[in-house]
């Protein structure tokens, strides 16, 4: 018997959005792709910069949120009828684009922005050495650019694994 249910990507469509809200308004958790493409876009897909905004503002609670980004993962491309025609990569860079847009765009709090991409992921997917820096965590975390929102280095497990020349 499942004990554990966390709804992804519900910001693929305005009515999967909104089911989603109700869940979430009964203490459920929801998970918002940062992965998209123009077609699912002009489709009804809401945004994830602004499906963060939305929740915030009907009073969901940021641990209730999270932003994922399928880099990498499958984007399925259908054609007019709906019919699997290929598929596209996820973008790597989709989930720092979402947070700038969280803080840039909407006015969300550096604070609350990070913790629906970081600590909410990791506690839904009970990972407690990831989404935190803490002791004994994992010190995983990224390094920006002063004055400009650009990764300069990413750590991993307390070592850098890429920095900007």
């Amino acid at each position: 018997m499942p004990t554990h249910t966390w709804p992804t990507h519900i910001n693929r469509t305005a009515a999967l959005f909104e089911d989603g809200l109700r869940f979430a308004r009964e203490g459920g958790r929801i998970d918002f792709t940062t992965s998209t493409t123009q077609a699912l876009l002009a489709k009804g897909e809401v945004p994830a910069s602004e499906a963060v905004a939305r929740a915030l503002s009907a009073r969901i609670e940021p641990s209730q949120i999270s932003l994922s980004s399928d880099a990498n993962a499958s984007l399925p491309e259908f054609d007019e009828q709906q019919r699997f025609i290929g598929l596209k990569p996820g973008k790597l860079d989709s989930l720092f684009k979402v947070l700038g847009e969280c803080i840039n765009e909407h006015k969300i709090s550096i604070e609350q922005s990070l913790r629906c991409a970081t600590t909410s992921a990791a506690e839904t997917l009970m990972l407690p050495r990831k989404g935190r820096l803490a002791v004994g965590a994992d010190a995983d975390f990224i390094v920006l650019a002063e004055q400009r929102w650009q990764i300069d280095q990413v750590w991993a497990l307390g070592n850098v694994i890429y920095q900007v020349d």
